[in-house]
């Protein structure tokens, strides 16, 4: 009895983090659509959408994702990062990388609601941070 009630106990709160997590991930996307002023099934609005599943990104697989040339990603890129969107770092790397800070933010919180309390260091430099 005592382990079902620590499980289903468990369970119950990893409900409700998730909950947590998914309105604060639609609530971000839906400041993304205000802020991002960009034509409807453009490349920059199918890419909103790829970023919240991938938080940091290179431009060859937001091109991967979005079915696109890399080459025809970048302007994307370049206009998500000038609305605040996204943020480009580089910081020694031989590629150029995007990360949707609000975002990893949203996950980080999550993690620490689930009781993960710190991120491991290679973490959180693979995360650019």
């Amino acid at each position: 009895s005592p382990i079902v009630e620590k499980m289903s106990d468990a369970a119950l709160r990893a409900v409700a983090n998730s909950r947590i997590l998914v309105s604060e991930t639609q609530e971000t996307r839906e400041q993304w659509g205000d802020i991002a002023r960009v034509r409807q099934g453009s490349t920059g609005h199918r890419l909103l959408d790829v970023v919240l599943r991938h938080p940091v990104i290179d431009a060859r697989t937001a091109a991967a994702k979005l079915g696109v040339r890399e080459q025809n990603v970048y302007a994307a890129l370049s206009t998500l990062a000038e609305r605040g969107i996204l943020t480009e770092y580089t910081e020694g790397r031989s590629v150029r990388l995007w990360r949707a800070q609000s975002i990893l933010d949203s996950l980080d919180a999550f993690a620490k609601r689930a009781g993960r309390r710190n991120v491991a260091r290679g973490d959180a430099e693979r995360l650019g941070r």
